[in-house]
């Protein structure tokens, strides 16, 4: 039944997730030291999150915003990394290291993003990401040194 009510709603959902990415998009939009992911031209591509990619590790960004109420998420853990896989020859051989999936999550947050989000939660999100990108990488692992970096937990 909630899953029916809510695809009612889908394209007043659809239309806000745009509004919400755009919204990031312009306020972060001269910001150094980190990309919003953004979809294949032409693509039909519904903003599940709002995606970005920081030229540093997250550690010290994630704990920074969670600090001043703003929840995140990493990008998705590896799939290489996860503990069924751990005995894998495969996956412990040196030629499958999978740099660029250790990177991207390493590297990567995804922004509160729900439907009700409202503007000024957008912006209150966006000066806190200026704010903790104008500290350097040392300063924002200081921050942030106790969080294990693919859990995440203490």
């Amino acid at each position: 039944a909630i899953g029916l009510t809510q695809l009612n709603k889908l394209n007043d959902i659809i239309e806000k997730k745009k509004i919400i990415l755009e919204t990031y998009k312009k306020l972060l939009k001269n910001v150094d030291g980190m990309i919003i992911m953004e979809p294949e031209e032409l693509s039909n591509h519904i903003p599940f999150r709002v995606a970005i990619k920081f030229d540093r590790k997250v550690q010290g960004i994630m704990k920074y915003l969670s600090k001043n109420n703003i929840e995140t998420r990493t990008f998705f853990y590896p799939i290489h990394k996860q503990p069924c896989y751990k005995d894998c020859n495969c996956i412990n051989d040196v030629c499958n290291d999978f740099p660029n999936s250790k990177y991207v999550y390493e590297h990567g947050l995804c922004m509160p993003s729900y439907p009700e989000l409202e503007i000024k939660q957008i912006e209150y999100v966006c000066e806190h990401i200026r704010k903790i990108l104008n500290v350097n990488e040392t300063e924002a692992l200081i921050i942030d040194n106790d969080l294990d970096p693919y859990m995440q937990t203490r």
